[in-house]
């Protein structure tokens, strides 16, 4: 607790990834599904302690965001090279480019308080193989 108080557990399970709602009322931590493998977003209540879980996006990468409004899933999906962010509604309907970028990386990305925003980090990777032989046999 940031103003004092005793330390609550929240979560006795789950990895290291986590996002807090904007409410402050829901935790957002990824699970994988034993019987198919599937990456599953779990939605845990802070107020009665219930989870409910989506499908995550196959092609997604592995930050995931409240979106500022809260009713929404902000992440990543990288096509032939090229990022771009996506929202999952939280009320089941599909999920939908937020941008449409049509070359580079992201690495990195903020809402802005009201939502009205998002900043990028953006770049890309060059890198050159050489093949060295040796000609003399």
């Amino acid at each position: 607790m940031i103003d004092g108080g005793q330390p609550q557990t929240v979560l006795d399970e789950g990895d290291s990834f986590f996002s807090l709602s904007p409410d402050g009322k829901t935790l957002l931590t990824l699970e994988v599904r034993d019987a198919d493998h599937k990456v599953l977003l779990a939605l845990h209540s802070l107020e009665d302690k219930t989870k409910r879980t989506l499908e995550a996006d196959p092609r997604a990468l592995t930050d995931y965001e409240f979106s500022p409004d809260g009713k929404a899933i902000a992440y990543l999906v990288r096509e032939k090279g090229v990022d771009n962010l996506w929202v999952q509604p939280l009320d089941g309907s599909p999920g939908h480019h937020l941008t449409h970028f049509t070359s580079e990386q992201i690495y990195s990305f903020a809402f802005s308080p009201d939502g009205n925003k998002v900043a990028f980090d953006r770049g890309h990777s060059d890198s050159d193989a050489i093949l060295l032989r040796d000609a003399s046999h």
